[in-house]
């Protein structure tokens, strides 16, 4: 059986129905940062050698994961955590957009030990993930199990993101107190060591206390992270999310907001799904291309937004997989507020309906439901 300590953490791993053993060396806790012989102590000098130890973190996902570091995610239990990292692993490992910042495609493992099985597989369908570049690991799950899963594997990329749901449930059976901050440290060393030694980020979730609202346990949860994201519920908006950021990496506090098509960063201007559904609630069988002329966003960025109104039935698809014409749908509510998007003439009607015709969008109706319609589903 692996033991934890000085030399002690052994990952077996199947690769070609043969098992190899890897070894991660933890020296006092500390992990040996990718150095390759044993020396203890450098000249400065030397590391100045080394251009990457002078950048900053690259971010795997924008406001949450950093390369090579752990961040600890805590929120009172149901409160969305799941939620906001089941659409940060969605968009990361098809290359997605989120919270209005870029990912680059990446392996994601997940370890569920938390929720269950069929609740994370439908986040991350309504998410869009790519289903080939997401591992899901199931309890029993121990550290060393996880490690295992999240080594490189021949056949495989490099995994870009470890998430722990929960790291409670991890430590389970490897920490008889969570109050005990030795034995919580020592049951952190090796995640800090694998993300130094492959640069994986690491995100783990944890719980607050009802008392302080912040990490439950031992403060050596907090202490190891790199950077610990604190998600409250602000009282007047119960729908709003608050994000309170502290630690090693230069991250600023944000809010989101959780809705059918997922998360959206709460900036005070409104969401690229706003302006999409405000648009059709406007032009009812209006064409991908002209949609995205109008709201003037990145096609990519404007596709994306769409396939999500539709998985969550917001709007609906009546032309063919080629030519679009969206339409709302009775499910979803029209837009709170009239927006004022102006309809720029690109020469492209395509994916129009027939008797749509170009020009400014008409009023949306006022929340509250869709008004009356006519046979073809336009507002009346």
């Amino acid at each position: 059986m692996p033991q934890f300590g000085e030399f002690g953490v052994f990952a077996v791993h199947p690769v070609n129905s043969e098992f190899k053993v890897a070894k991660v060396k933890i020296v006092h806790g500390a992990a040996d940062e990718s150095f390759d012989d044993d020396r203890g102590l450098y000249v400065l000098s030397e590391l100045l050698d080394r251009p990457e130890l002078l950048a900053p973190p690259r971010a795997i996902v924008p406001r949450l994961a950093y390369e090579g570091r752990i961040t600890l995610l805590c929120a009172p239990r149901k409160t969305g955590k799941s939620t906001l990292i089941g659409a940060a692993a969605a968009a990361l490992s098809r290359g997605g957009t989120f919270l209005n910042g870029p990912t680059t495609a990446g392996v994601v493992v997940w370890a569920a030990l938390d929720e269950p099985l069929g609740d994370l597989v439908r986040r991350l369908v309504v998410g869009q993930a790519n289903a080939h570049n997401v591992f899901i690991a199931v309890p029993p799950c121990s550290t060393v199990d996880l490690l295992g899963y999240s080594r490189s594997h021949p056949d495989l990329p490099m995994t870009s993101l470890v998430i722990v749901d929960a790291i409670g449930d991890l430590h389970a059976h490897e920490v008889d107190s969570e109050n005990d901050s030795t034995q919580v440290r020592r049951a952190l060393a090796p995640l800090r060591a694998f993300a130094r030694r492959t640069g994986t980020a690491i995100i783990a979730l944890h719980h607050t206390t009802k008392a302080t609202g912040k990490a439950r346990g031992a403060g050596a949860y907090e202490e190891v992270a790199d950077l610990v994201l604190t998600l409250s519920t602000p009282t007047d908006n119960p729908g709003t999310r608050h994000v309170e950021a502290e630690g090693r990496v230069a991250v600023e506090g944000f809010q989101f907001r959780l809705g059918p098509t997922g998360v959206e960063l709460q900036t005070g201007e409104p969401s690229l799904f706003e302006l999409v559904e405000a648009v059709i609630w406007g032009n009812p069988g209006c064409g991908t291309r002209a949609i995205t002329t109008m709201v003037e966003r990145r096609s990519e960025d404007v596709r994306e937004a769409l396939g999500k109104l539709n998985l969550s039935g917001r709007i609906v698809n009546r032309g063919s997989e080629q030519n679009h014409a969206w339409f709302p749908t009775d499910s979803g509510n029209a837009p709170g507020d009239t927006l004022e998007i102006s309809s720029k003439s690109s020469g492209d009607t395509a994916g129009r309906a027939p008797d749509s015709q170009p020009g400014a969008p008409r009023v949306s109706p006022p929340l509250g439901g869709p008004a009356g319609r006519d046979a073809q589903g336009r507002v009346a």
